[in-house]
C-alpha cells in the first residue's frame, strides 16, 4: 500500500499463483499513478487557497502602516506559500523515488 507522505511503495499480494514480472509491474504502476494523482490533487487545493490569500493581500496593497487584521492576512499568505512549495517539493522528490522504489514485495 502507499503512504500519504510518498516515497517507498510496499505491495503484498497473497496468492497461490505465480505472478509474472509484467503483472508485478502493472501493480506497481497502478499504485504509483494513484499516489501521483493524490499528490497533484493536494497541490491543486493548496494553490487554490494560496491564490485566495494573494488576492486578499493585493487588496491591501503597500503602505507604511498595517492593521493587525492586515498583518494576519500577510502572515496567512506567507504560511500558505510555504505549505504549497513544500507540497510541490515533496512531489518532485518523491517522484524520483517512485521510479526506483526501495521495496516492492510480491509473493
Amino acid at each position: 500500500m502507499t503512504g500519504k507522505g510518498g516515497g517507498d511503495i510496499d505491495i503484498m499480494v497473497i496468492s497461490d499463483k505465480k505472478i509474472s514480472w509484467k503483472e508485478k509491474a502493472q501493480i506497481k504502476w497502478h499504485y504509483m499513478r494513484k499516489e501521483l494523482i493524490e499528490d497533484f490533487s493536494r497541490l491543486d487545493r493548496a494553490v487554490h487557497i494560496l491564490k485566495y490569500s494573494l488576492q486578499q493581500c493585493k487588496k491591501i496593497g503597500v503602505k507604511a502602516d498595517y492593521s493587525l487584521e492586515e498583518l494576519d492576512r500577510f502572515e496567512n499568505l506567507t504560511s500558505r506559500f510555504a505549505r504549497t512549495s513544500d507540497i510541490y517539493t515533496q512531489i518532485v522528490f518523491s517522484g524520483a523515488n517512485r521510479e526506483n522504489p526501495a521495496c516492492l514485495a510480491i509473493q
